[in-house]
């Protein structure tokens, strides 16, 4: 991997201020291995042995990221990283915990404390995986920041001049209320158009995160494009309107984006889940939910994303919803997403025959799945067959091009 480079302080040029890693363990074994890894690697690095060194070094350098290990012998952890945090260190924080100190994980990264945990045995290139995947979400971080105040900036300048116009317009000059008018005008329209360069820049950052996801997952390439054609179906043939169709666009690419936040050791596991690893897949809605929280546009899509787990008897999760009390596009995404990971390869198991899959969908209705979606997604199915054969457009290839992104910013 190329890291950016450094940013070098005006005092002391030779010494970087921004780098792109800080690693706190007090094993110095995995300690020394780590720091050789992402070295090697190619990572702008410090570490520390213990919380108090690690606070010494933040005192004169920034981080794109820290990894800290959770038993640390002057602390834990989740309570080093909730307290920069709160302190305002902007750093992506990273967690490693013994099998142990998985809940106590899963807890934080709910509490916005931590973006992504490794459960050891960890192999390196998980690690590394999980770093990259921090670096990205601190750029994309800093540029929503940047865009903030160039919107602010932008909003003084046109509120000064509108300020200048109302000091000088006459009472009775037609000419000059034409004037403040038009400058009001332009005022909004900036703003307007600022807040949607920021949206557009944040949510394609978030969109590359979940083709990394799976870029590095074999069995589930390809799957937001099917589920998106899946859901497309079943909208059409509810007849849904255009505004419930955008969001589910939205929720297809985006409903799995809180995998980044799940180790590799369980998301890419070739046995079958244990009920605490179940646990941990099971908190990815509300991760999901928590990472496109930034962009209030999505409100609605937040609300799919966060309830696509949900079932219609009230079994599912998070929220243990039941009924209309799910959103439609969210019973919707819930048939089309089963259905595409029933008719995947898994690392456990091989995909399930269209017959059977379909037959799964039956045997579920009015349990896991809603009846209606059901119904309308087997009967549009057997019209115009399955992903494979639809020839859709690949929904990347649009977000990258700015063609699928069309928002209506909200003015705060």
């Amino acid at each position: 991997m190329s890291t950016l480079q450094p940013v070098q302080g005006a005092s002391t040029p030779e010494v970087p201020l921004l780098f792109d890693l800080l690693i706190v363990d007090d094993d110095c074994d995995l300690l020394e291995m780590l720091e050789e890894y992402f070295s090697d690697a190619g990572f702008v690095l410090r570490s520390a042995a213990s919380i108090r060194e690690a606070k010494d070094i933040l005192e004169k350098c920034s981080f794109r990221t820290i990894l800290t290990d959770q038993n640390l012998r002057d602390g834990t952890g989740v309570e080093f990283l909730l307290g920069l945090k709160h302190g305002g260190v902007e750093s992506i924080p990273l967690l490693m915990t013994g099998d142990n100190g998985r809940e106590i994980a899963v807890d934080a990264i709910n509490l916005g404390g931590i973006f992504k945990f490794f459960v050891k045995p960890f192999s390196m290139k998980e690690v590394r995986h999980g770093v990259e995947a921090a670096i990205v979400r601190f750029g994309a971080e800093q540029a929503r920041r940047l865009y903030a105040r160039e919107v602010e900036a932008r909003n003084d300048e046109l509120n000064a001049a509108v300020r200048r116009k109302l000091q000088n317009l006459g009472d009775t000059d037609p000419l000059q209320k034409k004037q403040i008018v038009s400058v009001v005008e332009d005022s909004n329209a900036s703003k307007e158009w600022a807040v949607t360069q920021i949206q557009k820049a944040y949510l394609q950052t978030v969109a590359s995160l979940t083709r990394a996801i799976e870029a590095k997952d074999f069995y589930t390439h390809g799957h937001s494009e099917r589920v998106y054609y899946y859901c497309s179906l079943i909208a059409e043939m509810l007849d849904l309107p255009e505004s419930s169709r955008n969001d589910l666009r939205f929720a297809s690419i985006l409903h799995d984006i809180g995998k980044i936040g799940i180790p590799d050791s369980v998301l890419l596991k070739k046995g079958r889940l244990t009920d605490s690893e179940r646990g941990i897949i099971a908190e990815h809605p509300v991760l999901s939910e928590s990472i496109i929280s930034p962009l209030p546009f999505l409100d609605k899509v937040r609300r799919i994303v966060r309830s696509h787990h949900e079932h219609y008897d009230g079994n599912g999760y998070p929220d243990g919803l039941k009924g209309n009390e799910i959103p439609i596009e969210a019973r919707i995404l819930a048939v089309a997403d089963a259905f595409d990971a029933m008719r995947s390869d898994r690392p456990y198991r091989k995909a399930m025959s269209l017959e059977t899959a379909q037959a799964r969908l039956v045997m579920a209705e009015g349990t896991q799945f809603c009846p209606l979606c059901v119904r309308a997604f087997l009967h549009t199915l057997q019209q115009k067959g399955e992903s494979g054969n639809s020839g859709a457009n690949d929904l990347f290839s649009l977000w990258s091009d700015g063609a699928f992104i069309e928002v209506e910013p909200r003015l705060e």
